[in-house]
């Protein structure tokens, strides 16, 4: 924990400071990294068929495979051999090509149709091959079968290490989280009745689902990966098999054909709906959205997206937990407590409370002691180790901006790829929260400093655009309880002039809605640009 407190030291205490933190974080071995912010980038055609084919452009491709975009049963074992041939995953009707994928078509040389003549139709196949392109049907008697047959094709090409199984008819979702992996690692999925399969080799093999999709026989041969729901699920796949992830896709967890088609690009797939568990997302840097995912949705899963350093600068004592507390929690989840710095930057003592005639006369050092109480037992309670608490002690009728932006300026400077959180330039109405976040929002526009974001009172969340908007919640019981019990410390009252509950006396009523929010949420937006 470093302290600076200007009301004992002047410039002389200022360089003092600044000098020693910056001493002791280079001795732990940081070095400056000029790093842009962390990306989010959509892709969302006019209908399925066009998303597709904006998925295929970030491909260099020869070969292409073809499924029905309205029947996707074949095409859940189309991704191993995306991953085997290097194909887009494109979609078409029973019996007509639309327009968007027939112009990715003219780029390939080879189409591989994936499922029987009622889903694809000869017609459509004998189209293709007018062209003057050279077409292959893999298909079977039935789902089952067609993802034998698509199997024995990746066979051919270069040999099968792994097998992933699905239920076929009720493993849909778990297919989508297994499919960015059997195309990254070019091995088939195999669709099966959740009973068995007659496709099994003395090889890797993983079963994808639960007992109720997948009878417990599956165990004899395979790995199983699963959890309470397709979120779990897809959660476990994804921790198994891109454990160093720095990039994540995200699609539909109900409407899956986004899924199926981006999975070609072997990356992860998070299936994400506005409720979902979206901690998976945690220490990738960038996400991709497909298709037209509720705006809920993606807002909650942007609030993992942080770069490998995270700095809070809060005002006031409690401000962090009121207003950043899952924030907090979830940079933690996203970067290690470890990389999870905050910055308070105020002595608390302008609190209304210490205006009331128990704390009238008290000294001002015993006001500061007992502002730094609660706010030190809070943060543990997020998560923040003692070490990475900066207290720069400005008294709030006298604050010196020069102290803000030199701590600002030394994270920036000393370590790689900085994310500063802070209070918002614009949605709010406490003119030294506003002041302070003008202050970072100036560095960010004079490029500065280079990844910025800031929090927000509840009250404001409806007034920021919403391609701007971040929501931090909890997602698991864990998350809320870390909010839950940092509040507690603020309303703890002694009465001893140790603990006696100055963040909660001084706005109950906000302590009372952040207590009551089943989600404890925490809002922020993106700079404006």
């Amino acid at each position: 924990m470093f302290y600076y407190n200007n009301y004992v030291g002047g410039a002389s205490m200022k360089k003092i400071f600044i000098k020693s933190i910056i001493t002791a974080f280079i001795a732990l071995g940081f070095i400056n990294s000029k790093v842009q912010a962390v990306e989010v980038d959509y892709i969302q055609g006019s209908d399925r068929y066009e998303t597709a084919s904006l998925i295929a452009d970030k491909i260099d491709y020869q070969n292409v495979i073809l499924v029905n975009g309205l029947s996707i049963a074949d095409g859940l074992s189309a991704s191993g051999l995306s991953g085997a041939l290097n194909a887009p995953i494109l979609l078409t009707r029973d019996t007509t090509i639309p327009n968007s994928t027939l112009e990715k078509l003219h780029k390939a040389a080879n189409i591989y149709i994936v499922g029987g003549n009622t889903v694809i139709s000869p017609n459509l196949e004998k189209e293709l091959i007018k062209l003057g392109k050279s077409v292959k049907r893999l298909a079977g008697d039935n789902r089952y079968d067609t993802s034998i047959a698509v199997a024995k094709e990746i066979e051919s090409i270069k040999g099968v290490q792994e097998i992933y199984y699905v239920n076929g008819i009720k493993g849909q979702a778990d297919a989508m989280s297994i499919a960015p992996v059997a195309a990254s690692r070019k091995n088939p999925v195999i669709l099966t009745n959740g009973l068995d399969s007659s496709y099994k080799k003395n090889i890797k093999s993983y079963s994808i689902g639960g007992t109720t999709v997948l009878s417990t026989s599956f165990d004899a041969f395979s790995e199983r990966i699963s959890g309470l729901n397709r979120f779990e699920t897809n959660k476990n796949v994804i921790n198994k098999f891109f454990p160093n992830k720095t990039h994540v896709n995200l699609s539909k967890s109900d409407v899956l054909i986004d899924a199926l088609t981006s999975s070609a690009l072997k990356e992860p797939v998070v299936l994400v709906s506005a409720a979902s568990d979206k901690s998976v997302i945690s220490g990738a840097k960038s996400i991709t959205v497909f298709g037209d995912i509720d705006a809920i949705a993606v807002r909650r899963a942007k609030a993992y997206l942080y770069g490998d350093t995270v700095v809070f600068y809060s005002q006031h004592q409690d401000d962090e937990t009121l207003f950043a507390g899952s924030a907090i929690v979830d940079a933690i989840q996203a970067v290690g407590r470890e990389n999870v710095y905050i910055v308070l930057v105020t002595d608390g003592t302008g609190s209304e409370v210490f205006n009331w005639s128990r704390y009238k006369n008290i000294s001002t050092e015993t006001k500061i002691n007992l502002r730094n109480a609660e706010f030190l037992s809070a943060v543990s309670k997020l998560g923040i180790l003692p070490e990475n608490i900066v207290m720069l002690g400005q008294p709030e009728n006298n604050i010196n901006e020069d102290v803000i932006s030199d701590a600002v300026t030394y994270f920036q400077n000393s370590f790689p790829n900085v994310t500063h959180v802070v209070h918002s330039y614009k949605y709010d109405t406490h003119p030294q929260h506003l002041a302070t976040g003008k202050l970072i929002y100036e560095l960010y526009k004079n490029n500065l400093i280079y990844d910025c974001r800031f929090f927000i009172p509840p009250s404001e969340a409806s007034y920021v655009p919403n391609e701007l908007l971040i929501e931090s919640t909890a997602d698991n019981n864990l998350e809320k309880e870390s909010v839950l019990n940092a509040v507690e410390e603020y309303k703890l009252d002694n009465q001893d002039m140790i603990r006696e509950g100055i963040g909660f006396k001084s706005v109950p009523g906000l302590f009372k809605y952040i207590s009551s929010d089943p989600k404890v949420s925490s809002y922020l937006h993106m700079p404006e640009n």
